[in-house]
């Protein structure tokens, strides 16, 4: 979502700033606490969009389980990226996913867009 929701030159020049003035005011000031977290009118409609596909796809069987991982795991991308940002934590994974992440701001903007793993960086050669 990050490279092609807030990296994304395709989409229509407004909606493109409405989406990304938060993202751009992020890569220009990093270390800013106040913009690093997404705000709930951004984060609420694409919480309930994988909502609405998973209900979908499966049923509401599993809805629970579901939408538990899926808050949970934002929570640990938001951890990760606010830790990123701020603190300097002594553990080998956590110090290469933040030089990882700071290389995304510093050198690498198109590039390097996981916090959390290098999974779809990998996947998607934008390691």
């Amino acid at each position: 979502l990050h490279r092609y929701v807030f990296h994304n030159r395709v989409l229509p020049k407004k909606l493109r700033k409405l989406i990304t003035h938060g993202h751009v005011y992020h890569h220009r000031y990093p270390l800013n606490a106040d913009n690093l977290i997404l705000p709930v009118f951004i984060t609420l409609p694409i919480s309930l969009f994988f909502l609405t596909v998973f209900i979908l796809l499966f049923g509401t069987g599993y809805i629970f389980w579901f939408y538990t991982g899926e808050i949970v795991a934002y929570f640990l991308y938001e951890f990760m990226h606010y830790s990123a940002h701020h603190f300097n934590i002594k553990n080998k994974y956590f110090q290469y996913m933040r030089q990882h992440h700071l290389d995304h701001h510093k050198t690498s903007p198109n590039k390097k867009f996981m916090i959390t793993h290098p999974l779809w960086d990998i996947l998607f050669r934008t390691k």
